[in-house]
């Protein structure tokens, strides 16, 4: 009878490394497989924020909660919220600076400076310490004039919303420093 036991353990033995191997190969390659996908669908999603003017809303809106979806930590439902707007960044190159609040493109530098002297009696409050800048751009060689300097994209993308808000300057914008040079008085 022992004899009987012990072939018969070889035998289930035999078949079951297999099987088991065999199941362990398929569950390692099911969880490769997925995250595989959710790396790609996190750079989908990436590039479809990072390329928020192109982007149709609904799908900006997709690429927020499929981000979030894939995320360990989710977004807090007003950065989700300002994700899907436009109002909010998760590009690498939205932390730095190289970012400017631009309230007014001109064709001369005069221009430029009488335009600062009509907006700054209307800045609202939190606004009136920082300083406009001049910047000489290589579009047309317009002057774009600049509220408060370099700073990241989400601050200048705020600026302009205070801007916009405070009704001085309807189109409003922030713009990526291409190669501007700040014009000094």
């Amino acid at each position: 009878m022992l004899d009987k036991l012990e072939k018969l353990a070889k035998i289930v033995s035999l078949l079951a490394i297999p099987i088991a191997l065999w199941w362990l190969g398929t569950q390692y390659q099911s969880a490769d497989a997925k995250a595989k996908t959710a790396v790609e669908y996190v750079k989908l999603s990436i590039s479809i924020i990072e390329d928020q003017n192109q982007a149709d809303p609904a799908l900006l809106e997709w690429a927020t909660k499929t981000l979030n979806f894939y995320s360990q930590v989710k977004f807090s439902q007003p950065l989700a919220a300002a994700i899907a707007t436009g109002q909010a960044n998760v590009s690498a190159s939205a932390i730095g600076s190289g970012w400017f609040a631009v309230v007014g493109s001109v064709h001369t530098r005069q221009a430029a400076r009488d335009l600062m002297i009509q907006l700054k009696p209307g800045l609202p409050d939190d606004l009136r310490a920082l300083e406009f800048e001049v910047q000489q751009t290589d579009i047309d060689n317009l002057f774009a004039l600049t509220i408060g300097g370099e700073t990241s994209k989400s601050e200048a993308l705020a600026r302009a919303a205070r801007v916009r808000d405070a009704g001085l300057v309807p189109d409003a914008y922030a713009q990526r420093n291409r190669g501007w040079i700040a014009l000094t008085e």
